[in-house]
């Protein structure tokens, strides 16, 4: 590849021009989502599948990065991967299968005074599902919907789901639900 002189430039050199100026372009916001981790996440470790473990962590570096449609995919994917566990601690094998929104039902009956996360749990899942799944454009949880709903940008309406889903990951990693 050359220049505009016609210099010959090495590859690896635009590549990693390109990844500073990225790098140099991002600094701020990520040093902000940084600091919001930093202001929910329990200082303790947590015992986990490989898998759950993998989920978690690039679900908190997806948020520190910017990348909110990857961080709302994979706090869920904890989140379910969590209260799959419980419920086949506790004998709901069959529910824990079925899936996050038949596993909130269920926690709704048998764990009530967990209702309010719950709730927000399945207020996520609902956002998170037409990234999933794809959903006609009137859809009403489609962000195009949300945003015009809330009169609000609809990369603030990812930011601040991405933001929420984050810190109920960190509530559902250290909650006790029994």
């Amino acid at each position: 590849m050359k220049d505009l002189l016609g210099h010959e430039i090495d590859e690896a050199d635009e590549v990693t021009a390109y990844l500073r100026e990225i790098d140099e372009d991002t600094i701020d916001a990520r040093a902000r989502n940084l600091a919001f981790i930093c202001e929910v996440a329990p200082d303790a470790g947590f015992m986990m599948p490989s898998e759950t473990f993998h989920v978690f962590t690039e679900a908190r570096d997806s948020f520190v990065n910017g990348l909110y449609v990857a961080t709302l995919l994979l706090s869920q994917a904890f989140i379910e991967h969590r209260l799959q566990s419980f419920m086949h601690e506790i004998g709901e094998s069959q529910i824990a299968d079925k899936g996050l929104n038949a596993i909130v039902k269920r926690l709704l009956k048998i764990r009530p005074i967990h209702k309010f996360i719950l709730s927000k749990i399945d207020k996520l899942r609902a956002f998170r599902n037409p990234f999933t799944h794809l959903k006609s454009f009137d859809h009403p949880h489609t962000i195009t919907q949300v945003s015009l709903a809330q009169k609000t940008h609809p990369n603030e309406v990812l930011y601040q789901r991405a933001k929420d889903s984050i810190a109920i990951m960190y509530t559902v990693a250290t909650m006790d639900l029994r």
